[in-house]
């Protein structure tokens, strides 16, 4: 498919979402979501899949963030009630 034909499904918060992307730290979802698993375990090397070219500039930037801090992961665990 010719990349100007391609459109982005990147996906938007929603009501179960919301609460997480609030504290995204400037992160897309998909990005907080690999910063997350980066944060569980230094051995964690995720494999995102993807559709579009968007979306794999998109995982690619997850990188210049890094994983979530110690603090962030507190504040997403008491999100999610844990």
């Amino acid at each position: 498919m010719p990349p100007s034909s391609q459109t982005s499904k990147m996906p938007t918060p929603n009501a179960s979402t919301a609460p997480v992307a609030t504290i995204s730290y400037d992160r897309t979802l998909a990005q907080g979501a690999l910063a997350w698993l980066w944060a569980r375990s230094e051995r964690m090397i995720p494999i995102p899949g993807f559709r579009t070219v968007a979306q794999v500039e998109e995982n690619c930037r997850a990188m210049q963030f890094g994983p979530l801090t110690a603090g962030q992961m507190a504040e997403v665990e008491t999100l999610l009630g844990r």
